[in-house]
């Protein structure tokens, strides 16, 4: 049975999470770019893998990050890798913005659901910074973490994940909107580009930092 203050820390940990999933980072980019260059259907493919990712992420914390405690060599190079494959995206962004490539037709590879999922679950899994976020979260919201309760905060993950993805999808997913960030698309894929390199470098700094 939940609690009153159980169910207040739930809610706690849920409106968090949305705060820090509506905050745009590199998942914000991958799926916003789907939904623009090629359909809703295809961005919500790849929330559906940032979900994923975000829910291990959180499964990894409630498990007490045992193994990443054990062997803190491996958060570092899943930051590493992270740290390069944001700034391969954010290059190829800024590339495009720069040549000025039509959009007219969706970009390769958006077109399949599994491809697209696979992209959003490797954008998430890349980002070690959600164990750090759930790790806090949790330590200092809950004190008796049983399976059922582990459950539902793995469940709140993936639905505000998704939830709010939809919401941003349903709203680009019009004719002006399309039509808008064909005319703007310059300027908001050099940002996009700028915001993913961004991310690289917020990785990449506590390695340099050593």
């Amino acid at each position: 049975m939940i609690t009153a203050s159980t169910a207040a820390a739930l809610a706690t940990f849920a409106l968090l999470w949305w705060a820090q999933v509506a905050v745009p980072g590199p998942n914000f980019v991958r799926i916003t770019n789907a939904a623009l260059l090629g359909s809703r259907r295809a961005a919500m493919s790849t929330a559906a893998g940032v979900a994923t990712g975000n829910a291990m992420w959180c499964v990894i914390a409630l498990s007490g990050a045992a193994i990443f405690q054990q062997h803190p060599e491996l958060r570092q190079i899943i930051a590493c890798v992270g740290a390069a494959y944001f700034t391969w995206l954010g290059a190829k962004m800024l590339h495009r913005a720069v040549t000025r490539r039509p959009t007219t037709t969706p970009a390769p590879g958006l077109a399949s659901g599994n491809r697209t999922f696979l992209q959003g679950l490797i954008s998430a899994s890349l980002n070690p910074q959600s164990l750090v976020y759930f790790t806090a979260a949790i330590v200092s919201g809950f004190h008796d973490l049983r399976l059922g309760l582990s459950i539902v905060l793995v469940l709140i993950v993936l639905a505000v994940t998704l939830v709010w993805y939809e919401v941003i999808t349903r709203l680009l997913d019009n004719v002006p909107a399309r039509d808008a960030f064909k005319r703007a698309r310059p300027v908001i894929e050099t940002v996009f580009g700028v915001m993913l390199l961004a991310g690289a470098v917020k990785l990449a700094l506590p390695l340099l930092a050593r």
